[in-house]
């Protein structure tokens, strides 16, 4: 999204005008939410969040710099390798995520 920023806002025009998501999106995101079923037993992480839920999150960090205010974008990091670094970071502290006893869904 940082080298294509105009993807984001053909996604956000897109989704305005037809809300709905077609066949191939969604067999593609079922894909991604299979795929990350299939592995996460392998990397022994908490089943708190659903694949797709996590999913959610990524994509959200991952167009957070894009989407981001203009005066705060300014201020934020424009090195793309840290972005990725936090991003993955995030997503690890995600995945080990245990709520205590008092937590809900």
């Amino acid at each position: 999204l940082i080298a294509h920023p105009d993807h984001l806002r053909i996604h956000e025009w897109r989704r305005l005008e037809h809300p709905d998501a077609t066949e191939l999106e969604q067999r593609l995101f079922a894909e991604k939410v299979n795929a990350l079923s299939a592995v996460r037993p392998a990397y022994g992480t908490n089943d708190r969040f659903s694949p797709a839920d996590v999913i959610v999150v990524v994509v959200a960090l991952a167009s957070a710099w894009v989407s981001a205010p203009t005066a705060l974008r300014h201020l934020a990091t424009h090195d793309t390798d840290r972005q990725r670094a936090l991003i993955a970071g995030s997503v690890r502290v995600l995945a080990e995520y245990q709520p205590d006893k008092n937590t809900t869904r």
